[in-house]
């Protein structure tokens, strides 16, 4: 039986998050098949081995139960002890090329993107890089590093209203639409408090649509889904707690539309030399029906009002399988 290492929590914004989605993962991965070993990172970085339940690990009420912990002090020797890993952590430390580069220290498979994958992903200023450099449309765009000066070039970004986002952050945290350059400089405030770096965007109305990559070489790219956002932004607020927010999966797109965004995800994929799963978000233009990359997620969540594991079981691959899947494209 394969030792499986599942990992969660972590040091990011996205906690929580990724407490949720380890519940879920943990609830469908086949137990009879892999050992599994709980190990929940702490927000100030220790890491515990947790022999609780998988409720707890979903409530993230587990370092509560101090009789289920134990506190790991040979991390290294904890991870070559198994056979792979499975990350599930979301943001920085967990999503950004960190731990993917310590699993690959130690020698052991791990679930999802390499170090470089991660790391361009989780950057938004990269990711547009790329994506530009393989003819996928992007929205223009400033970065502002802190310390400089914000100074917005309206001959690249246009005129207000402008959108401001942190370029290392997940979750839609730290992200303002602006209209004026006080709302700017607070906006600014705001996103440095998650990064170091910041993106002026200009500001499309447009729909939010989502598409899953599941593979290696091979691909499976799901139909793509569409988010119907109670805010005007797909903030937190709006993905977490806005009940009026929902999803539609398939998205009512043209079919010239969707070969289109599946073709322009393949070529972001690979262009970041994507492994195991992502997902990948646009825009469409409410005005001119364009297309334009928005972000890739290389770790996306596995909550249950996540996007990823409900368009992969649109495409027919249940929560289980999925799971399954994600291990064994981990060792190929």
């Amino acid at each position: 039986m394969l030792k499986l290492l599942v990992v969660f929590g972590g040091q990011s914004s996205e906690h929580d998050i990724s407490c949720i989605s380890a519940g879920n993962v943990l609830e469908n991965v086949d137990t009879g098949k892999y050992e599994v070993t709980r190990v929940g990172i702490s927000k100030n970085g220790e890491w515990f081995e947790f022999k609780g339940s998988n409720k707890s690990v979903k409530s993230n009420e587990w370092l509560n139960e101090k009789e289920n912990l134990e506190e790991i002090k040979d991390i290294i020797g904890l991870i070559k002890n198994h056979d792979i890993a499975f990350p599930v952590l979301h943001g920085k430390n967990g999503e950004d090329g960190t731990i993917q580069g310590l699993f690959e220290l130690c020698g052991i498979k791990y679930v999802g993107c390499g170090v470089l994958a991660s790391s361009v992903g989780m950057d938004k200023e990269y990711t547009k890089v790329l994506a530009a450099l393989k003819s996928v449309p992007i929205v223009p765009y400033q970065v502002f590093s802190r310390g400089q000066d914000v100074v917005v070039d309206k001959s690249i970004v246009g005129d207000y209203p402008l959108i401001i986002k942190p370029c290392n952050a997940g979750s839609s945290y730290g992200i303002t639409k602006v209209s004026n350059q006080d709302e700017l400089m607070k906006a600014v405030e705001l996103a440095f408090l998650y990064d170091q770096k910041l993106l002026i965007e200009k500001f499309i109305p447009a729909r939010e649509i989502e598409c899953a990559v599941l593979g290696n070489t091979e691909l499976i790219i799901s139909e793509p889904g569409e988010i119907l956002s109670a805010n005007e932004l797909y903030d937190f607020d709006a993905k977490y707690n806005n009940q009026k927010s929902r999803a539609e999966i398939p998205a009512k797109l043209g079919n010239e539309q969707i070969d289109k965004i599946k073709a322009y995800v393949e070529k972001v994929f690979r262009g970041i030399n994507g492994r195991g799963l992502s997902r990948v978000d646009f825009f469409i233009s409410k005005e001119d029906g364009e297309i334009y990359f928005n972000e890739v997620n290389t770790l996306p969540g596995f909550t249950d009002i996540s996007m990823y594991p409900k368009m992969m079981e649109y495409s027919g691959i249940a929560y289980g399988e999925l799971i399954d899947r994600l291990i064994e494209l981990a060792c190929m």
